[in-house]
This record gives structure tokens, sequence and C-alpha cells, in this order.
């Protein structure tokens, strides 16, 4: 399977994207600038959000970076975290957001939208939700579950509960940004644990921890062209 793009985000004039799979771990779409041009970063299973203004920048500790210079490629790497992909209509501004669980309880979703200014336009942005683990695949203990109860309850629990120890990160993305008031959200509803390559059925589609960890990442990528 080849990377991945979102019906949304292609829409937008100037921009490349995608998301990254296993046998296309970096997207095509912006292979060209990788090397000569993507800054350089940490992830941390964070929620700091930090600009992108050059090529090969320094962004130290961090699992959102946003942008708006020409052909910068922004992105993040996972094996079964939910990335996330913002870009203003216009291609003006963009973003590329790590949401593992911690940056998920930590409302990363929410931070990326505060750094871009997003609440003063959010019917101008759109958002694309790529391939994650799912709640058919997530299980975690059950002090975690009643950590996200109680914390997101309030945005449906039944919703993003899927079984007694079963998350679903994606959902619960989801749910963030339509509280924030984004009106525009794609969800690209694949899991990265059980997801089959339909090119290979012997394989899975994407690079996933739950399966064998440290095996790989894909990259979900955004750039301005």
């Amino acid at each position: 399977m080849n990377a991945i793009q979102s019906a949304l985000l292609s829409k937008i004039a100037g921009l490349r994207h995608g998301f990254g799979t296993r046998h296309e771990p970096i997207p095509h779409a912006v292979a060209d600038l990788w090397l000569e041009r993507r800054p350089k970063w940490r992830q941390v299973h964070g929620a700091q959000v930090t600009e992108a203004r050059e090529p090969h920048q320094e962004l130290g500790d961090c699992d959102g970076i946003w942008s708006s210079a020409h052909q910068i490629p922004v992105a993040v790497q996972t094996a079964d975290c939910v990335p996330l992909l913002f870009a203003r209509d216009d291609g003006s501004r963009f973003a590329a957001v790590h949401a593992g669980w911690r940056g998920t309880y930590q409302e990363i979703a929410a931070a990326a939208s505060n750094a871009m200014g997003c609440e003063k336009e959010l019917d101008r942005w759109r958002v694309a939700i790529g391939p994650a683990i799912r709640g058919c695949c997530y299980e975690v203990s059950p002090e975690l579950v009643a950590q996200f109860r109680e914390k997101f309850g309030h945005l449906g629990a039944d919703k993003f509960l899927t079984g007694p120890r079963h998350l679903d990160i994606q959902e619960i993305n989801r749910l963030q940004l339509a509280r924030l008031g984004f009106l525009h959200v794609e969800v690209i509803a694949l899991c990265t644990r059980c997801t089959r390559d339909p090119d290979d059925s012997t394989r899975l589609a994407f690079f996933s921890h739950r399966h064998k960890p440290g095996e790989g990442r894909q990259w979900a990528a955004i750039c301005r062209r």
C-alpha cells in the first residue's frame, strides 16, 4: 500500500501531503524535499507545538510542528499513535501533530490550534486524522481507561471506549476537534495494528508497535510548494 492522502487536504492548492505506510514510510509527495529541507526535532510524547521557519532548523523536543514557509516539510512519525495534519484552506499555514495517548490526554490538538491561531477562523481550517491503532486493537490498563473516562467523559465516553479496556484515540481526537469548533475533519479509519496490505495480504499495511515493537515507523508529512 502506498502512502495515503486525505480527500480534504488534497483540495488545497499548493500543498503536498501524505500518511506513510509500511511500503512507503516517507510519502512520495514530500520525498524530493525530505533530506535537504526537513527540520530536526525529537518526539517525546508530550504536547509541545513548535514553529518551523527554515530548513534544517533545530526544534528541540516537540510533538507538533507548524509552518507557513515554502518548501519545508513538517512531519511526525508514528507506529500506532495518531498523526494529525492541519491546513488552512489557502495553504498559508499547516501542521503535523503526533498524538499518542499522552499527547491526546494533554490535548495536543488544542495546543496546535492555539499555536496557529485557528480559533479566529475555524471554518477555514481542514484537519485529517491519519491511520492509528483503533478501538478494535488498543487494549490498555483499567487505570488508563478510568483516567480518560474522567477527563473526557463529557465528550461521550461511549464513543471512545470500545470495550472494558479498549480506547479509540482516533475518536477522542475527533471529539476534541469537534469540541474546539473545527468544521472540516476527515478520519482515515484504518487501524495500524490489524489492517492488511491490499497488495499483499500476508503482511500488515502499517508499522505497529503493538504488533512488533521497534520494527519501524511511518511518517505523516505536509508542506507548502
